[in-house]
């Protein structure tokens, strides 16, 4: 009791709404996404099949769509989207103030400062698996959001390259394969699943020093690491 009794009330409020979040919105996000998977494979089904089978894999479409729809009316309420948001932007402003004390402000950060012993070494990977779910969600089925809600992805992209940078900070292969996802769905301009196109963040892989820096070698780095996804989850990353 002693122990917990130290930590402030808004750090605690602060951790429980982040678990609240992950326990809740995101796993919401993710069984959407599953969602979404089996309505494409009941479609090509429908579209695959004879007379006889046909009328059974529509309705099996129309069902899911049905669910679809009632689930994306709890899961994309402004309100809800923008308070979870701007508390894992909060998050990544920590994880960067932290970065800066260790490794200095200048841009592109000098990684080899980082010291073997630093408090991000301790960071519970999940905590950045929400950001990266949370985000890449966001970026394909509501890429507005941001513009419209006036959200920066500037600490976002500073994050995900700093973290690729650094394999030991996110020694999970699927972890790391999430953050190059995440470039490709949010940050990469000329993607044509990116219906994000010509929107402020599109342009910071031009733009950011750091990106400029070192993302290209630790994109390289990462193609090899998803190696350990298993066979269907690299092929997935890599193309």
């Amino acid at each position: 009791v002693d122990k917990f009794s130290k930590i402030s009330f808004i750090t605690q409020i602060f951790v429980l709404s982040w678990r609240a979040i992950h326990l809740s919105i995101v796993q919401g996000f993710r069984r959407h996404i599953r969602l979404q998977q089996n309505i494409s494979h009941w479609q090509r089904q429908a579209e695959q099949a004879n007379e006889a089978n046909r009328l059974t894999a529509n309705n099996n479409v129309d069902q899911l769509i049905a669910i679809r729809l009632a689930t994306e009316v709890m899961l994309m309420k402004p309100d809800l989207l923008v308070d979870s948001y701007t508390l894992l932007l909060a998050g990544t402003d920590l994880m960067l103030k932290l970065l800066k004390s260790e490794v200095g402000d200048n841009k592109p950060f000098d990684l080899k400062k980082l010291d073997m012993n630093s408090v991000l070494f301790r960071v519970p990977e999940h905590l950045i698996e929400d950001i990266i779910e949370f985000t890449q969600f966001i970026s394909m089925f509501d890429p507005k959001f941001f513009k419209a809600n006036f959200f920066s992805l500037e600490p976002i992209m500073t994050l995900i390259v700093f973290l690729l940078a650094n394999p030991n900070l996110v020694r999970s292969p699927h972890l790391r394969a999430k953050l190059g996802d995440l470039v490709y769905y949010t940050f990469l301009p000329e993607n044509k699943l990116n219906s994000s196109f010509g929107e402020p963040h599109t342009t910071l892989l031009y733009s950011h020093p750091s990106a400029q820096e070192s993302l290209a070698p630790s994109l390289l780095l990462l193609y090899g690491d998803v190696e350990h996804t298993g066979y269907y989850d690299k092929l997935e990353h890599r193309y």
